[in-house]
């Protein structure tokens, strides 16, 4: 079907209105809509069972094969290049920064790089972890629009010091929509031994990805913008004060 007006029947969107928030929060289509009533049906029909056995295997007898949170997580990885044994389900990618910030072992003086463009939630998330570690956080300007990836790749790796602990790197910028270098990125950070922490949230179901081959430490995303996934209560991570 030619993509335009004639697509606008696939979806439940209010024909009175041109939707264009996807980046916030995406619109399934309707078969992505009946597909997931159809889970939300067979939960209901014995939602012990579903909830407690089969999604996580916390009781009864052990299952023949995995969870289906691990089945889930396998189906994702086909379209990111990974192993569904690496990735872990969290709320949403602010969530997900916050849980490898939080978790890293910073040291007074030590430094955490991000970019002017880095999206608040996530900047807060830094600067919470280094004000309670003593640690301190440094932003590299993104040159927009007139944007030289290779100029920016150049000023990553010159604002790289002996402190510096991780670097979060958007991989769609947020603040404005650039497409960052990121595998040279984090080829620069790996040269002075600096771990790379990936902002996707608007990467999964937009680019075609291969995480395994950005070469970076840690890659947080959303499935609820561009990937059509069910949409939970809140769709931003409050900012931790």
């Amino acid at each position: 079907m030619t993509f335009g007006h004639r697509m606008l029947e696939q979806w439940a969107l209010d024909p009175a209105i041109t939707y264009l928030n996807h980046g916030t929060v995406g619109a399934p289509p309707r078969r992505v809509l009946a597909a997931q009533q159809a889970i939300r049906d067979e939960i209901e029909r014995q939602p012990s069972r579903f909830l407690l056995r089969e999604l996580v295997g916390l009781l009864g007898a052990p299952r023949e094969g995995p969870t289906r949170l691990r089945a889930a997580a396998a189906a994702v990885a086909t379209f990111l290049g990974a192993r569904g044994d690496d990735l872990a389900f969290v709320d949403n990618a602010t969530t997900g920064v916050n849980a490898v910030l939080r978790s890293l072992p910073l040291q007074p003086g030590d430094e955490i790089l991000i970019t002017d463009q880095t999206y608040g939630a996530v900047a807060n998330v830094a600067a919470f972890v280094a004000r309670e570690r003593g640690a301190r956080v440094r932003a590299v300007e993104v040159p927009y629009p007139a944007f030289d990836p290779g100029a920016f790749v150049e000023a990553v790796g010159g604002a790289l010091g002996s402190r510096t602990r991780v670097a979060i790197i958007d991989h769609i910028s947020s603040e404005s929509a650039l497409l960052l270098p990121l595998a040279e990125i984090a080829a620069r950070c790996r040269e002075k031994g600096v771990p790379v922490l990936v902002d996707g949230a608007h990467a999964p179901g937009a680019l075609d990805l291969d995480i395994p081959a950005l070469g970076v430490a840690w890659y947080t995303g959303n499935l609820h913008k561009w990937c059509y996934s069910l949409r939970g209560g809140t769709q931003k991570a409050a900012a931790p004060t």
